[in-house]
């Protein structure tokens, strides 16, 4: 994709095949001073595990869908309350600190695990602890935009949020998750893997949006990682590509 069309995009571009934002009004009125109304935080949400401070996703699916949950179990507090300050194309108009128990967790709990698959545990050595910022973001185009960050696992919040609240995320980003080098205990991209299994096992099926990709040869993510996402709907950038579930 060349220059001009990214540009587009990453500043509120309207990408052909997707739908429109809708259900995000109540951000323009609501106190940053109550909990995070976890329901519509989750509801049409794009999730991005292992997300690190990559807004990619928010900046090209932001006229599309306005809440998006990040996470991270790597991410020191203070660098991601500076960084969500300075997210190229929107404005923060508010930050909250966020508890667990803000959103009504008392613990995160992880699905049924495999002898081959490990643990977060093993990785201890780059988990940093737990915080959570809730974020109201404002576009040019005064569009309120909701981003709930979340140090902790990628797999335990969407079984614990997601799973258990028989919600399913509009789209899922899959983007470089660091399972070689970069502190990842799993692999995201292993249909096989805990995230995957978790997510299929969602009672109301997986999101209906994929974005994946990474870095590296863009011809490596000429699929998608997860099979049943086989409808391409747009190259965002080179390596980085948005799939549609395809109908059973």
């Amino acid at each position: 994709m060349d220059a001009a069309v990214r540009a587009t995009n990453t500043t509120g571009g309207f990408l052909h095949g997707m739908p429109r934002r809708k259900g995000c009004t109540w951000l323009d009125a609501y106190p940053l001073n109550r909990r995070p109304p976890l329901a519509r935080l989750l509801e049409r949400s794009v999730y991005y595990p292992a997300s690190g401070t990559d807004w990619r996703p928010m900046q090209y699916l932001h006229p599309h869908f306005g809440s998006y949950l990040y996470s991270d179990y790597g991410m020191e507090w203070e660098r991601i309350r500076d960084a969500v300050q300075r997210i190229p194309g929107f404005t923060a108009v508010g930050v909250r600190e966020v508890t667990a128990a803000d959103l009504g967790v008392r613990k995160w709990a992880m699905p049924q695990l495999q002898a081959s698959d490990g643990t977060p545990d093993h990785r201890n050595d780059f988990t940093k602890p737990f915080f959570g910022l809730w974020v109201i973001l404002e576009s040019p185009r005064r569009e309120r935009t909701s981003l709930l960050y979340l140090c902790e696992d990628g797999v335990r919040i969407y079984h614990t949020l997601y799973v258990a609240c028989g919600v399913v995320p509009a789209c899922i980003a899959l983007i470089q998750p660091g399972h070689a080098f970069g502190g990842n205990w799993t692999n995201f991209f292993d249909p096989a893997a805990p995230l995957r299994r978790c997510v299929s096992g969602n009672t109301n099926g997986p999101p209906q949006f994929l974005v994946h990709g990474g870095i590296g040869d863009p011809a490596s993510y000429r699929n998608a990682c997860w099979t049943e996402y086989r409808e391409l709907i747009s190259p965002l950038e080179p390596g980085l590509n948005l799939w549609r579930k395809a109908d059973q």
